[in-house]
């Protein structure tokens, strides 16, 4: 099975709200960046349910989407 960046990216939020690592989250940031063509709403509404809106709404805002 292959995971969406989209995955990837919440994978790494849910981790860095677990563990406070910095790491998580500029792999997280990095993912944004590159990935251009991020499904917002699959995002917006999956971050809802990880508990991690607000950081991911963090990483959006400085990746520029």
């Amino acid at each position: 099975m292959i995971a969406s960046a989209e995955d990837i990216l919440l994978s790494k939020l849910e981790w860095a709200a677990i563990s406070e690592s910095e790491r998580q989250i500029r792999d997280a940031l990095r993912i944004a960046e590159i990935q251009s063509t991020l499904n917002l709403v699959y995002l917006r509404r999956w971050a809802d349910e990880l508990g991690v809106s607000q950081r991911l709404e963090e990483v959006l805002t400085a990746a520029g989407h």
